[in-house]
């Protein structure tokens, strides 16, 4: 029928994540506790919704600048930030994922993580800092 899934994505899921500095670990972790979440899970699209800046340190964080009076310290980043305008790539975050992975090499755990197609649409407003 016309406007129907393809047939490799019946029976499927994808979650979207509005992401702003948070950790990766959850997909492994998610990937690793249920053997069905291998064979459906099938998409991850991540929006990010938060501006990341070069930290004086090195690496990448993510500033809590919204609101004036705010006190909370940068949020330094546990992954690779190399888009353009430092944006997360899906190689950025499928590096993290696996990073956190405590998969065995070749596992079925392993292999789902590699096989999950990430997404990554940056929808940062300007100037936002979370």
């Amino acid at each position: 029928a016309a406007g129907a899934p393809p047939p490799a994505d019946v029976g499927s899921v994808a979650f979207v994540v509005a992401w702003c500095g948070d950790g990766f670990d959850w997909v492994a972790d998610l990937m690793t506790r249920s053997p069905g979440t291998q064979k459906v899970w099938k998409r991850l699209t991540l929006y990010q919704k938060c501006a990341v800046y070069n930290a004086s340190a090195g690496g990448h964080e993510v500033r809590y600048t919204h609101d004036q009076s705010d006190t909370h310290a940068p949020q330094a980043l546990d992954c690779d930030v190399t888009g353009p305008n430092t944006t997360l790539t899906s190689t950025d975050v499928r590096r993290a994922i696996l990073k956190h992975s405590r998969a065995a090499a070749n596992s079925s755990v392993d292999r789902a993580l590699r096989a999950l197609d990430v997404r990554v649409v940056p929808l940062i407003e300007p100037g936002r800092g979370y």
